[in-house]
């Protein structure tokens, strides 16, 4: 009996379609942000990861930022809900969070995040980096996002 969930890459049950080639598509011709929107249970996240993978074997450095972790608090504040970003990228590159937040000192959440990519994450990789969002179902549950960087 099939259950739901993401299907892993391999599996004899996923059925590539236009949407696979389109993603793949717009990863190569390294399109800034792409959208992956859908109803619950349609396979986003099962697209996601083959996306990935593709982005992985074309040399893209890959970041995959799992927003179904946060919970309401996380996103009650920008500072909180950067922190948690910041958190999350720094632990898939084995940096000090705690040494990473400190020497961002104290800018706007805005001003955080884009330092912390600038300084940490873009510089850590000498290869292009795709930061990729799965959904959270108090934002939109229906999208997920990934921005190339």
């Amino acid at each position: 009996m099939f259950s739901g969930g993401i299907l892993k890459i391999g599996d004899p049950h996923y059925l590539e379609r236009e949407e696979d080639n389109v993603v793949k598509k717009a990863i190569t011709n390294e399109v800034s942000i792409i959208s992956i929107v859908g109803p619950h249970q349609s396979g986003k996240s099962s697209l996601l990861i083959r996306c990935l993978q593709f982005a992985r074997e074309k040399d893209y450095q890959v970041v995959l930022i799992d927003l179904q972790s946060l919970g309401v608090e996380t996103l009650s504040t920008e500072e909180l809900f950067v922190s948690h970003l910041i958190e999350q990228i720094s632990k898939q590159f084995n940096f000090d969070f705690d040494k990473v937040w400190t020497s961002i000192g104290s800018r706007s959440p805005y001003d955080k995040l884009n330092l912390f990519l600038d300084k940490y994450a873009i510089e850590a990789v000498k290869k292009k980096l795709i930061l990729a969002f799965d959904k959270n179902k108090y934002i939109d549950p229906d999208l997920l996002i990934i921005y190339l960087l």
